[in-house]
């Protein structure tokens, strides 16, 4: 599947943005950076596109 990788780092962007400012959010909270897809990560608690699944960001 293609994805158009310019508008996914935004999105990340996005998401880790939201994540980091949010008091109650964990997602990326504990992060330095987002993970691009397909790399490495250990629990959903990454920054990861959308979810960690089988030890990669999917």
């Amino acid at each position: 599947m293609y994805f158009n990788f310019a508008t996914l780092a935004l999105l990340v962007l996005g998401v880790c943005t939201s994540a980091l400012a949010g008091p109650t959010d964990t997602v990326g909270a504990t992060s330095p950076q987002c993970l691009a897809p397909g790399e490495g990560c250990v629990t959903n608690s990454q920054c990861c596109t959308t979810y960690c699944y089988n030890h990669q960001c999917t």
